[in-house]
């Protein structure tokens, strides 16, 4: 299934590792962040759920990373971040990796979920980033 697309802004550092965990060789390619809908499948294929499987997937990447991530199956968007830029006005359902004068920073390590009420907080990923601690 290929129901997930994403955007990605930072480095991974465990790409090729991840590669090797993956059964389906197709569904990713030289760049490194091909694996993320990979994993994304994987997980939801194991655990049947959206945002767990989002959760195991972030939880599994090493580097730096501003994340979006669509579901076309359900029309769910999602936001995260770990170590890299990413900005949010939570009230007007926006988001950036540069700063704006309504924006705030996103807090790095938590899956956001944008619904017309807003942008809110749906979950908690491990931080795995080699550069620096959260």
């Amino acid at each position: 299934m290929k129901e997930w697309l994403i955007a990605h802004n930072g480095v991974l550092t465990n790409h090729k590792e991840l590669k090797q965990l993956i059964a389906n060789k197709k569904s990713f390619n030289v760049v490194d962040s091909s694996v993320i809908p990979a994993l994304l499948d994987m997980h939801f294929k194991k655990y049947n759920d959206e945002i767990l499987a989002i959760i195991k997937t972030l939880s599994m990447l090493k580097g730096t990373f501003g994340l979006w991530i669509y579901n076309q199956k359900t029309a769910n968007i999602y936001i995260a971040r770990s170590g890299s830029t990413l900005y949010a006005d939570f009230l007007n359902n926006e988001f950036s990796s540069l700063p704006d004068n309504d924006f705030v920073t996103v807090e790095e390590g938590l899956l956001y979920l944008l619904t017309k009420e807003g942008i809110t907080s749906v979950g908690k990923f491990h931080i795995n980033s080699p550069f620096f601690s959260p």
